[in-house]
């Protein structure tokens, strides 16, 4: 885990197991909108931030 909180390692190593499948992008839905969680994600390479607003009904 040379340099990387477990945190990143998790995500890295889904990344790695992703490639296989060539994803032009990827995102977390349902990421935590804490700062602690901003820092996480830009630490891994992710670059873009957009609020996602989610309607559901349950039958």
């Amino acid at each position: 885990m040379t340099g990387r909180t477990a945190s990143e390692a998790v995500i890295c190593e889904g990344f790695r197991r992703a490639r296989k499948y060539r994803p032009v992008s990827m995102c977390i839905i349902g990421a935590a909108a804490t700062e602690a969680a901003s820092r996480l994600y830009a630490s891994v390479g992710f670059t873009q931030k957009t609020d996602v607003h989610l309607w559901k009904k349950t039958l």
